[in-house]
C-alpha cells in the first residue's frame, strides 16, 4: 500500500516520523491496519482550518493610519459580507470611507479578496469603499505620531490605562486644529513661487506630515519652516497662530540672508489680493468684461493620500482656452447677468456652457465660493478683481458631481470639455522629429494649420517622478508644466538679416507659461543674441512681438528637442466651405445572449467575440489623407459613490476592407488590420493614421466583454469621409427576392496581382478594372479585367471562375481570355487571386 504525505505541512513531517514509525523507520502496524494516524492528521487539519485568522486591515489611501487587527474565523463571521459590515463598523466614518467597506485587497494591491479563504494568517489587507486602489506605503507608518511635538517612543510598554490617558491628552491637544488656508514661499532667487495649502483635522496630523504635504506640493523638498519675524516653526500649534505666510526652505546648505523673509511688491500684491467669498458687482468675473487673462498660480487643497497634477491640467487647459477668444464666448453664456453698467440687477447668477458627450450643456451656478477665513480654497487668481476662473471652476465641478471629480482629468480632457475641440497628442520622442528634417516640417505645417483656423496647442515635458515635477531644466523651462502656444510663424527674411542669420527663412513658435515666470533662456529668449541682434523695428515687421509676460519665442528645432508631448485641440465646430470635416456617432455597448445581437465582445484577445462590437465604415477618396479618430466613454465620475470605476479600459481596431463591403464583418481572412489605438481606462483614446484610398472598418471595444457602457465615436478629415454603422448581419428579405431570389451563397474574392497584361503603348502604365458578372448558375462568375484610361477603357481579358462552397481557397492564377466563355481564346497575360465562398451568409 502506497501512502502520499504530499498533503501535510512541511513543518509536521518531523513529528509524523517520530509518532508513525518504529525506530527501524518502517510504518507502524497499527496505524497500517487501522490508518488512525492518517485520519487523526486529517482530523487535526480540519481543526487548523477553523482556528481563528490574525490579519491586520488598513484604510485605502491613509498611510497614517496603523490598522486594526482582526482575528478571522468562520464561526465569528458566517460570510464575506458579515466580515464587511463589521469592518465598516470599525473603519468608516464621515471622511473615511464614507460609502463603507465594499472592497479588500492584498496589501500591494494585486489581488481583490473575494472570499474568507482567501485571508492569510499574520498577513495584512487594505480595505476600500470604491473599485480602485491607491498604491501608499501602509506598512511604513504603522505606529505615527499624531500628537504635536511629542516623540513617539520606539518602546511603548505601558499599561492599559496609560495607553488610555495619553490618547486621551492627545484628543485634547489637537483641539486648536481649524480650518485655515497657509501660503507657503519657497525660498530662493525672486521671483518665488508660492502655493496655498488647506489645513484642518483631515490633512494636519502632524508636523512632519504638513511638511511632507508641502515637499508633494510642488515646492521642491521642505526641511524647515519660518514665519517672516525668522522664527521656526517647531510643532503642529505652530501653524495655527496668527501668521499666515510661511518661507519654506530646504536641504541648502548655505545661510539665507534676511532679504529670503521679506516680501517684494509682487508678492505683497498676491497676499493682499485675496478674492473675497463672493463676487460682488465690483468684480468683473466675465471673460466679455475683461481682457481674457489665464488664472494666476492655483492649488487645490488635498488630503495626505492624494497625488497628482490636476492643479496644472487645469491652468493650462484655462490658459490655453483663454488664447482662443472665439472658443471663449461659446464657454461662457452671451446673456450674462452681471453688467457694471447696472449693478442694481445683479442677483449672483453665472450660466456656463460645457461640450459634454457630444452635445452644448448649460449649467447655472451662483456667485457663492468655497472659501476659508475669506481666501478660496480651490482655484484664484493673482487679481483681486478677477474671479472668471474660480465661477467657472465651480461650474466645471458641478457638471462632473462635485471638486473631487476634478481630481486626475487631463489637459486633453478638459480642453475638450470647454471649447468642444477635437484633441489628438503626438509624442514628440516618438515621431523623431529631431532627426527626420521633413517630418519635423511637415509638424510645422500641422500645427500652423490648426492654429489659423482657431485651434488649441499645448505642449510639456515628461517629468520621470514626482519629485522632478516643476523642476527647472538647464534652459530654464518646468518639467512636467504645460506651455500654451499663442503663435506660429514662417519668417522670410530680409538681405540683412539673411547674412546675420545664415538662412532664408525661420520656422518660430511663441509659448506662454500660465504661471507667468521660468521662461526660456536658450536662443531667441530676450536675453539671447539671436533677439539682441533684431532691432525692435524688426521685431514688429517680422512679428516677432510678446503681448503679454510669461511670453517667449522659440526656432522649431529648439522647441521639437526640448518638449515631449503635444495636445493638439483642432477647431472643429464650423465646417470648412460648407464642407463637414468632422464626423461623430454615439453608441453603446449592449450585451445579448444572440451573437448575432451581441455589442460587447472585448477587445481584439477575444477571437471568438471581437466582431460582436459595434462596427463602423467610412472611405477615404483619395490617397495619403491624415484621419484623427478619436472614441470617448460616458464619464462615470458622478457614479463614485456607487463603487464604479471612473472609467473602463476602451480602444479601437481599425480594418482596411472590399470596396463594396455593406454588411457586418463576422471573420477576417482578407481584412488588413490598418491600426490599433492604445487600450488604456482613459476617458477618450486617438488614432491619427495617414490612410489610403479604400474602405475602413473602425471596431470600439472595451478591454473585457460583456460590459455595457456609452461611448461617443469622432473621425476627422479634411475630407469627407461619410461615416456611418453597419447594422445588417445579411441582405434583408424584400418583394424583389420574389422574382429574383433570395441570396444562398456569399463569395469573396480578392485580387492579388495581374502580369503580362496587354499595351497600346510601349511606355504605358495598365491600370486596370476588376469587374464581374453573375452568370447563369450560382457557382459561376465571370470576371472581365479592363485598362481603365481617361477617354475610353480598353479590353485587357477576362477569367470565369468557379465559387463552389467546396472548392479550394488557396491563391489561383488563370490566363485571360477574349470574350466569348471558357472556351474563347486565350489572350496575353493572366491575373492571380482568391476565391472564398460559403452557404453561410454571415460568414464573411
Amino acid at each position: 500500500m502506497e501512502l502520499d504525505f504530499g498533503h501535510f505541512d512541511e513543518r509536521d513531517k518531523a513529528s509524523r516520523n517520530m509518532r508513525g514509525t518504529r525506530m527501524n523507520g518502517l510504518p507502524s502496524p497499527t496505524h497500517s491496519a487501522h490508518c488512525s494516524f492518517y485520519r487523526t492528521r486529517t482530523l487535526q487539519a480540519l481543526s487548523n482550518e477553523k482556528k481563528a485568522k490574525k490579519v491586520r486591515f488598513y484604510r485605502n489611501g491613509d498611510r497614517y493610519f496603523k490598522g486594526i487587527v482582526y482575528a478571522v474565523s468562520s464561526d465569528r463571521f458566517r460570510s464575506f459580507d458579515a466580515l464587511l459590515a463589521d469592518l465598516t463598523r470599525s473603519l468608516s466614518d464621515n471622511i473615511n470611507l464614507p460609502q463603507g467597506v465594499r472592497y479588500i485587497y492584498t496589501i500591494d494591491g494585486s489581488k481583490k479578496i473575494g472570499s474568507m479563504d482567501e485571508l492569510e494568517e499574520g498577513e495584512s489587507y487594505v480595505c476600500s469603499s470604491d473599485n480602485f486602489f491607491k498604491k501608499v506605503e501602509y506598512t511604513k507608518n504603522v505606529n505615527p505620531n499624531w500628537s504635536v511635538n511629542v516623540k513617539t517612543s520606539a518602546n511603548m510598554k505601558a499599561p492599559q490605562s496609560l495607553a488610555s490617558s495619553n490618547s486621551a491628552q492627545t484628543r485634547e491637544n489637537k483641539d486648536f486644529v481649524r480650518p485655515k488656508l497657509v501660503t507657503i514661499i519657497r525660498s530662493g532667487v525672486k521671483p518665488r513661487k508660492a502655493v496655498r495649502v488647506l489645513l484642518n483635522k483631515k490633512t494636519a496630523h502632524s508636523s512632519e506630515q504638513v511638511l511632507t504635504d508641502i515637499t508633494e506640493a510642488k515646492t521642491g523638498v521642505v526641511k524647515k519652516l519660518y514665519t517672516l519675524d525668522g522664527k521656526q516653526v517647531t510643532c503642529l500649534h505652530d501653524f495655527f497662530g496668527d501668521d499666515d505666510v510661511f518661507i519654506a526652505c530646504g536641504p541648502e546648505k548655505f545661510r539665507y540672508a534676511q532679504d529670503d523673509f521679506s516680501l517684494d511688491e509682487n508678492e505683497c500684491r498676491v497676499m493682499k489680493g485675496n478674492p473675497s467669498a463672493t463676487a460682488g458687482p465690483k468684480a468683473s468675473p466675465t471673460p466679455q468684461k475683461t481682457p481674457a487673462k489665464s488664472p494666476g498660480p492655483m492649488r487645490r487643497s488635498k488630503s495626505p493620500a492624494d497625488s497628482g497634477n490636476d492643479q496644472d491640467a487645469e491652468r493650462g487647459a484655462a490658459a490655453a482656452a483663454a488664447t482662443a477668444p472665439e472658443l471663449l464666448r461659446q464657454l461662457s453664456h452671451k446673456d450674462q447677468e452681471w453688467d457694471p453698467q447696472k449693478p442694481e440687477k445683479y442677483a449672483g447668477i453665472f450660466r456656463f456652457r460645457f461640450w459634454h458627450f457630444g452635445e452644448w450643456t448649460e449649467v447655472v451656478i451662483d456667485d457663492l465660493l468655497p472659501t476659508i477665513n475669506g481666501d478660496l480654497v480651490f482655484s484664484f487668481s493673482t487679481s483681486m478683481n478677477e474671479f472668471w476662473n474660480a465661477l467657472l471652476e465651480k461650474a466645471y465641478a458641478k457638471l462632473l458631481g462635485c471638486y473631487e471629480a476634478l481630481d486626475g482629468l487631463t489637459v486633453t480632457d478638459i480642453i475638450m470639455d470647454f471649447t468642444g475641440t477635437l484633441a489628438e497628442i503626438v509624442d514628440m520622442q516618438k515621431g523623431r522629429y529631431t532627426d527626420l528634417v521633413e517630418e519635423k516640417y511637415k509638424l510645422f505645417g500641422e500645427l500652423y494649420k490648426t492654429f489659423t483656423k482657431g485651434g488649441l496647442i499645448c505642449c510639456s515635458i515628461e517629468s520621470p517622478s514626482q519629485e522632478e515635477q516643476e523642476v527647472e531644466t538647464d534652459w530654464g523651462l518646468l518639467k512636467g508644466h504645460t506651455y500654451t502656444m499663442t503663435d506660429i510663424r514662417k519668417l522670410r527674411l530680409g538681405e540683412r538679416l539673411v547674412e546675420v542669420f545664415s538662412a532664408e527663412k525661420l520656422y518660430m513658435v511663441r509659448l506662454r507659461n500660465p504661471l507667468g515666470r521660468q521662461e526660456w533662456s536658450g536662443p531667441w529668449s530676450e536675453i539671447s543674441e539671436e533677439w539682441q541682434q533684431l532691432t525692435v523695428t524688426d521685431r514688429k515687421n517680422l512679428g516677432l512681438v510678446m503681448s503679454d509676460d510669461g511670453e517667449f519665442w522659440m526656432s522649431l528645432e529648439d522647441f521639437c528637442h526640448n518638449f515631449h508631448k503635444l495636445n493638439v485641440c483642432r477647431n472643429v465646430n464650423n465646417p470648412v466651405f460648407g464642407r463637414k470635416e468632422l464626423e461623430s456617432v454615439v453608441g453603446c455597448w449592449t450585451v445579448d445572449d444572440d451573437p448575432l445581437m451581441n455589442r460587447s465582445g472585448g477587445c481584439y484577445n477575444n477571437r471568438d467575440t471581437f466582431l460582436q462590437n459595434p462596427q463602423y465604415i467610412f472611405t477615404v477618396p483619395e490617397d495619403g489623407h491624415k484621419v484623427i479618430m478619436s472614441l470617448q466613454q460616458k464619464d462615470l465620475r458622478t457614479y463614485r459613490r456607487m463603487g464604479r470605476p471612473d472609467n473602463y479600459i476602451i480602444g479601437f481596431e481599425l480594418f482596411k476592407v472590399e470596396m463594396n463591403r455593406r454588411f457586418r464583418l463576422h471573420h477576417l481572412y482578407i481584412q488588413e488590420r490598418a491600426g490599433t489605438s492604445t487600450y488604456i481606462d482613459t476617458r477618450t483614446v486617438f488614432l491619427s493614421k495617414y490612410l489610403k484610398k479604400g474602405n475602413y472598418v473602425l471596431v470600439p471595444t472595451m478591454f473585457q466583454h460583456a460590459r455595457t457602457s456609452e461611448f461617443l465615436l469622432r473621425v476627422f478629415s479634411e475630407v469627407p469621409v461619410q461615416l456611418r454603422e453597419l447594422t445588417l448581419d445579411m441582405p434583408k428579405m424584400s418583394c424583389w427576392n420574389l422574382a429574383r431570389g433570395y441570396p444562398k451563397v456569399v463569395t469573396q474574392i480578392t485580387v492579388h496581382s495581374a502580369e503580362g497584361l496587354e499595351k497600346k503603348y510601349a511606355n504605358e502604365t495598365v491600370t486596370f478594372l476588376f469587374l464581374y458578372d453573375m452568370g447563369k448558375e450560382r457557382e459561376e462568375r465571370t470576371h472581365t479585367v479592363w485598362n481603365s484610361r481617361k477617354f475610353c477603357d480598353q479590353f485587357l481579358g477576362q477569367v470565369t471562375l468557379d465559387a463552389d462552397p467546396s472548392d479550394c481557397r488557396d491563391l489561383k492564377s488563370l490566363y485571360l481570355r477574349k470574350k466569348g466563355g471558357p472556351t474563347a481564346k486565350v489572350k496575353q497575360g493572366h491575373i492571380s487571386f482568391k476565391v472564398i465562398s460559403s452557404d453561410d451568409l454571415t460568414e464573411l
